[in-house]
């Protein structure tokens, strides 16, 4: 049964699209570059830096996109303080609550640095209720292994909406889980374990799991 949730941050739980899009518009705008469509950006969320500046901006300078990209950190950081709570998706608080009261074990796995994870889950005040969060590295298989160590793989699922989460969940032997709910898009649900639209549907089939009708 599964007691154990390794969650994904950007476009599973945050929906961060909504200050990645205006920090990089902007970040065009100021430095004369091709300013990105909105489609792009959310796409491109869930690549970790430098990389998503260079997957957005594929035909810029490489060095020039580097020495910039700190323009777009720090307006995104604001951003995100402007929107608070308004940064998660709906009902991420509460599945996040309901899941604790279950007595799952919650942590994060994120390529997306220290700085940018912290600010996200501090402004949505969601961050005391991971048991650890770990950020920072370009993929996420290791990070996973690093959770897992060496406990009873039956009771752990990760939560994602890319095919890396998918990846990270499969190369370690645990369920995967396709938030529906976030950017997890329909054509590729078939990668998953199980999708859930709504994070309600997800504590539900938790709570079927461990006997808590």
């Amino acid at each position: 049964m599964i007691r154990r949730l390794i969650f994904d941050m950007d476009g599973t739980l945050a929906d961060t699209a909504k200050s990645a899009i205006p920090a990089c518009v902007a970040l065009a705008k100021r430095n004369g570059l091709p300013v990105p469509t909105s489609e792009a950006v959310r796409a491109a969320i869930g690549i970790a830096n430098p990389d998503f500046y260079y997957h957005l901006f594929p035909t810029c300078d490489r060095e020039r996109i580097a020495a910039c990209s700190w323009q777009a950190e720090r307006d995104d950081a604001v951003f995100v303080h402007q929107l608070g709570q308004r940064i998660l998706f709906p009902c991420i608080s509460d599945m996040l609550d309901d899941l604790k009261v279950l007595g799952c074990e919650l942590y994060i796995a994120s390529t997306g640095d220290a700085e940018h994870v912290d600010v996200v889950l501090t402004s949505g005040g969601i961050k005391d209720r991971f048991k650890r969060i770990y950020c920072g590295q370009p993929e996420k298989v290791s990070m996973v292994r690093t959770i897992i160590g060496d406990t009873d793989k039956s009771e752990w699922a990760m939560v994602g909406d890319r095919d890396k989460d998918v990846r990270a969940a499969r190369e370690n032997g645990i369920y995967a889980i396709g938030a529906g709910f976030g950017y997890c898009e329909p054509k590729d649900w078939h990668l998953y374990d199980t999708v859930f639209e709504t994070p309600k549907a997800l504590t539900e089939w938790v709570r079927r799991g461990l006997g808590k009708d």
